[in-house]
Parts: C-alpha cells; structure tokens; sequence
C-alpha cells in the first residue's frame, strides 16, 4: 500500500493540474458532507421552531380559554350581585322616602322670624330616586370590575 501511496505522491508532483483536480475534488467531498451536516442543522432548527411556535399557540388558546371563562364567571357574578343591590336599593328607598306631610291645618308662622313667614323646616338631604339607583348600580359595576381586576394576574 505505501509503495501505491509513493506512486501517486510521485505521479502527483509531476502532474500539478492533476494535483489540483485531486485537491478540489476532496474539497468539494468535505464541502458537500459540511452542506449536508449544516443542511441536517437547519431542518432540526425549523422543527424545534414549529414545534416552540405550536406549543406557544396551545399556550395562547388556554390563556384565552381561561380568560373567557373567568368573564362569564364574573359576569354572572355581578348579575347575581346587581340584582341583590337593586332589591337593597328598593327597599332603602322605600324606608326612607320622604313623604310629603299632608296640610290639614294652617301653615304655622314663626314668630321670631316676623309676621307671615312660615316656620322653618328641618334639614334633610333629598336625593332623586333615580339617583339613588344610578349610584347602586355603578356600585355593583364597580364591584364587578374590582373582582375580575383581582383575577387577570391569577
């Protein structure tokens, strides 16, 4: 075999072009293995890619999933709650209504204050009904948004 190997190095220097025709063919042998190992890299590359990018849409779906569960959840939570703070309101308002007291006499004049003036009547603070239920309502709006912030980072 080393006598062959002497031949060719012989034959070899002899002949350049042929030398150079050896050297490029080994080359483009190493060439044609490397594109074929960095070619195996890149398709390994792209499967790890698909496969990180389904796994973060399964990822992302869940999460929305859960989101639009928590959202019913908590929207049946605030219907149940606005009910409850509707029929509250009620019946505040139905306790503390201010009613008008009926005039069966003659108004009463208050002497200190002069002739013809009528007596004064108690403070009170008087709130519009719908009022009273606008603010309720928001109440229970508020509520409801304050219990589903408290969930999103959950």
């Amino acid at each position: 075999m080393i006598p062959l190997a002497l031949r060719v190095l012989g034959w070899l220097r002899s002949n350049p072009l042929a030398a150079l025709c050896l050297i490029l063919a080994l080359w483009a042998g190493v060439e044609r293995h490397s594109a074929h190992k960095w070619h195996d890299r890149a398709e390994q590359c792209r499967t790890a890619s698909q496969a990180a990018a389904e796994a973060q849409k399964a990822l992302r779906d869940a999460e929305t999933r859960q989101s639009k569960e928590k959202a019913v959840e908590v929207d049946k939570s605030h219907t149940v709650d606005l009910a409850a703070v509707r029929d509250a309101t009620a019946a505040y308002i139905a306790s503390h209504r201010v009613r008008s007291p009926r005039i069966s006499a003659p108004v009463a004049i208050d002497q200190a204050s002069g002739p013809g003036l009528p007596a004064p009547v108690p403070a009170a603070v008087v709130v519009v009904e719908a009022d009273v239920r606008t603010c309720a309502d928001l109440y229970a709006y508020s509520t409801a948004a304050h219990n589903w912030a408290v969930t999103v980072g959950q």
